[in-house]
């Protein structure tokens, strides 16, 4: 059975429908990109990812055997401060000191402050330096640290700013929580541990871990989303800004139907997917579990076999792998679903022999799941990734510095829509160089970075057959063509 995707969808935004009337008909061998009507209907969730499971810095404290993340002992350094006090535990986002099994004080206490933690991993010392609260929010004590390496070193901040919230137990540098009710950890407001509290994934308060209903296991499937950790080893797979749409089978009124599919949670219409709309990204498990499947829209900003072709194949070129718009029991799988803005898509080489085309469009690969961007094309290799819905720290072409410059796909033609065996290129939008193109209908390609002040992008230029007229995007020059212009830079891969 096919599966309709479930929605989740911006709070407060509805998005119009298109004209169908009055798009332009494809030319007979062309392939009409030209995204399908989709309305929308508005419900919360919209929420921002994040690289960092403890915190920017906190995340860099990780040692000891087996390697884990940092964490205290749940009995504090020095006792000078609160004299008596044996034992201090997390629960509900908040501290409880102890005097043996006696609760003393507890949350946004000013008993605490001057509190020293010995480290698990043995990397020095923390000190709760402050202690405030948010009323009305969930979890909403933090605990100001200051880190300390030795006892000779100076005092630097945990969390970059702001205060940090507490959980039990610690986590492997895997990403996996392990339970252990001795143990403290203390997640930065801008860490997806605290992330996925505020969302309303907070972790239970006793250590212990269950099936797919266990809030341990509903927080795991959260935080390894909220990183984009796909094969669950730690590792993320995001940039910073980008925002994603977030429902569940754990809160009440969260859930899919997963009997009738509705509402529907969009899969991307057209090649490309509009940038600025939400579309279906991914089936999210818990513990240990990589992600279930990853719809193919999210698949074509990943490079060809993907980061773990072992736990989570590619369908691109692996027969019988599926995205998750393939099979209904992708979702029955899954604790939390998401959606994404395309925010990069990879640029990808085709040839039909006379024409050498770089794109986004088309999906490369080995299996039927390939598909070129018009009809002819072959797939010859991946090139890099072209910013299609940039973050908003990122100046958009027309502003007084732009980071950012327009890229088109246009043809050698009279027309928006080019006959099958016209010369096709993507390039700098009102560009000299092809001033003879037209741009196609639904023409934008993405966003090339003006500078690379850094140099950890690559170039991407413009080249023309050498004797002809066929011009061709490339980060390399292709055999028997010559430069033309430098069109910008792109990255050379995803983030990992």
């Amino acid at each position: 059975m096919k599966l309709a995707i479930v929605l989740l969808l911006v709070a407060g935004c509805v998005v119009d429908p298109i004209d169908v009337e009055s798009r332009d008909p494809a030319e007979p061998g062309e392939v009409d990109n030209t995204p399908a009507p989709e309305v929308s209907l508005a419900a919360p969730g919209e929420s921002d990812q994040g690289r960092f499971l403890l915190g920017d810095g906190a995340d860099l404290l990780a040692g000891g055997k087996p390697a884990s993340h940092i964490s205290v002992k749940a009995t504090t350094r020095l006792v000078t401060p609160q004299p008596g006090i044996t034992k201090v535990i997390a629960a509900n986002g908040a501290l409880t000191a102890y005097a043996n099994t006696v609760a003393q004080f507890s949350g946004d206490s000013g008993r605490f402050k001057d509190m020293v933690f010995a480290t698990s991993s043995g990397f020095g010392t923390l000190r709760i330096s402050d202690v405030t609260s948010e009323v009305g929010v969930l979890g909403s004590t933090r605990y100001v640290l200051k880190h300390k390496l030795t006892a000779s070193s100076l005092e630097t901040n945990y969390c970059k700013a702001g205060g940090a919230k507490v959980v039990s137990g610690y986590w492997t540098v895997a990403g996996l929580h392990q339970p252990d009710a001795t143990t403290i950890t203390f997640s930065c407001d801008e860490a997806v541990i605290t992330k996925c509290m505020n969302w309303g994934y907070p972790p239970p308060d006793a250590e212990t871990l269950g099936g797919p209903g266990d809030l341990w296991t509903v927080h795991q499937a959260c935080t390894r989303m909220a990183r984009a950790d796909y094969c669950s080893n730690g590792k993320h797979h995001t940039m910073d800004e980008t925002t994603i749409l977030i429902r569940d089978l754990y809160r009440p009124g969260g859930q899919p139907d997963l009997d009738t599919f509705t509402p529907t949670l969009h899969v991307a219409p057209g090649d490309p997917a509009p940038p600025d709309q939400y579309w279906f990204e991914a089936v999210w498990r818990g513990g240990s579990l990589p992600v279930k499947c990853l719809s193919k829209e999210r698949w074509k900003s990943l490079p060809i076999g993907g980061y773990c072709p072992a736990a989570v194949p590619d369908p691109r070129d692996t027969v019988g792998a599926m995205y998750c718009e393939d099979a209904s029991d992708n979702m029955a799988a899954g604790i939390i679903f998401n959606a994404s803005k395309v925010g990069q898509l990879y640029l990808n080489r085709w040839t039909n022999g006379t024409d050498e085309l770089v794109t986004v469009r088309g999906v490369p690969g080995t299996t039927r799941k390939k598909t070129p961007p018009f009809p002819g094309y072959q797939f010859v290799e991946q090139i890099g990734l072209l910013m299609r819905n940039p973050p908003h720290s990122l100046d958009l072409p027309g502003s007084t510095k732009p980071d950012l410059a327009q890229i088109d796909l246009m043809s050698l033609t009279t027309s928006a829509v080019p006959l099958p065996a016209t010369d096709r290129v993507a390039s700098l939008t009102g560009g000299s160089a092809t001033s003879a193109y037209t741009t196609l209908a639904n023409g934008f390609e993405g966003y090339v970075y003006t500078r690379n002040d850094l140099g950890t992008y690559i170039e991407l230029n413009l080249y023309r057959r050498t004797g002809g007229t066929d011009l061709v995007t490339a980060s390399v020059k292709p055999a028997g063509f010559e430069f033309v212009q430098l069109l910008g830079y792109i990255d050379p891969w995803p983030p990992n």
